[in-house]
């Protein structure tokens, strides 16, 4: 299970570790007597092409966390005890997996403002244009993968603004909307109350916002069935919108005839 998700992450960390940063870190060292970057990254970055077995194993690690966080409690546990602790960041453990796939693509972005930044006549250009050029094609697989995961991303940042340990990531689940409106009841003594909706292909879900930005779900309804049209008449506000699904009746008062446009369109 560790192999499926985590694939090679093993010999990407010595390859930084023990040739990578060292290497770095001794130019440092002799900055004023050579000051030159290129020639080393130049000879490494060939080894970059080892973030590539990672990249395609994406998607079938993130598959393999999702399964079994459903299917072992004592994993989930221990994930969740790790996703705790302060050098996670409260982060979850799909946001960590996402950034050796980033670090390809921001080794081109400070390659270019590198080059950019010296002097026409550097010793440094040549060498650093060579190590750019292959920097760049590594650099390609990672971008095309991440494309496929700005979906993935948003899910996986929605899922951690939950307070609940709800597993929204799908892979047929799609973002689609969201934002604040206010949910309104013809009952006098409940009145209006500050709701935040997310809207996905198939569910849309119903949630109090915390100044945190944490989020609580108040109600989940399904897509599939759903009806939207205008409040009933006992509804006496402005801007209100009915949504009827197989598990809710909910009226909902935008700001604007717009914001009301924008959602039941």
């Amino acid at each position: 299970v560790m192999q499926d998700i985590f694939a090679n992450i093993g010999s990407i960390h010595k390859f930084h570790s023990d040739f990578l940063l060292p290497k770095l870190e001794e130019r440092m060292a002799q900055w004023t007597t050579n000051n030159t970057l290129g020639d080393i990254l130049k000879t490494l970055a060939p080894f970059l092409k080892m973030y590539s077995a990672y990249v395609g194993n994406f998607d079938k690690a993130n598959e393999t966390v999702s399964v079994w966080l459903k299917k072992l409690p004592k994993f989930a546990s221990v994930i969740n005890e790790i996703q705790r602790s302060p050098e996670s960041e409260n982060l979850t453990l799909q946001h960590h997996m996402l950034e050796p796939i980033q670090r390809v693509p921001r080794y081109k972005l400070l390659l270019t403002d590198y080059i950019n930044k010296l002097p026409e006549d550097s010793p440094d250009v040549n060498a650093t244009k060579d190590a750019l050029a292959i920097v760049s094609k590594a650099a390609q697989q990672s971008n095309e993968i991440m494309k496929k995961t700005e979906r993935f991303q948003k899910l996986l940042e929605i899922q951690e603004r939950l307070l609940e340990q709800s597993d929204i990531i799908t892979p047929s689940r799609e973002f689609v909307k969201e934002g604040v409106i206010r949910k309104v009841s013809a009952r006098k003594h409940v009145g209006q109350q500050d709701r935040y909706l997310i809207l996905f292909n198939d569910k849309l879900l119903c949630c109090s916002k915390f100044p945190t930005g944490k989020l609580k779900m108040r109600i989940t309804m399904d897509v599939d069935g759903m009806a939207v049209g205008d409040a009933g008449e006992d509804i006496d506000e402005p801007n209100t919108f009915r949504i009827t699904s197989k598990q809710r009746v909910v009226d909902f008062s935008a700001e604007t005839e717009d914001e009301k446009e924008q959602w039941i369109k």
